[in-house]
């Protein structure tokens, strides 16, 4: 089933996808990173803007931070400063989605593998 989304939040979605997409403003970009990434958590932009370290608003805020970083010509000091933190906090929201998306990509290998092995088994 295909999602209808206004334009400049298609357009975002395609880039979070690592598509390639028109240029939007910088300001406009960012503003749909923490949409999306607010949306995928299930919290608020205000959430992701504040100060709270409730794993579901870090985890979106890092997801945030990472993609702004990523997908932008901004430095670490750059994307902290838009996001009210330190250049090292960029860096540690960096890699801990990169460790989060290794821990995904292994779970689903092992969940796959675990799956193709009970299937042989209940054949035999």
């Amino acid at each position: 089933m295909t999602q209808h989304l206004p334009v400049p939040q298609a357009a975002a979605l395609s880039l979070w996808r690592g598509e390639i997409f028109t240029p939007l403003p910088l300001r406009q970009l960012i503003g749909l990173f923490k949409a999306e990434a607010a949306a995928r958590y299930g919290v608020t932009v205000e959430e992701i803007n504040g100060r709270s370290q409730v794993r579901p608003i870090a985890w979106a805020r890092q997801e945030a931070m990472a993609a702004t970083y990523h997908h932008t010509r901004l430095s670490m000091p750059q994307v902290g400063r838009i996001f009210g933190r330190d250049h090292t906090t960029v860096l540690h929201a960096i890699q801990r989605v990169a460790e989060r998306a290794q821990k995904t990509v292994l779970a689903e290998r092992v969940s796959h593998a675990g799956l193709a092995g009970l299937k042989a088994e209940s054949f035999a």
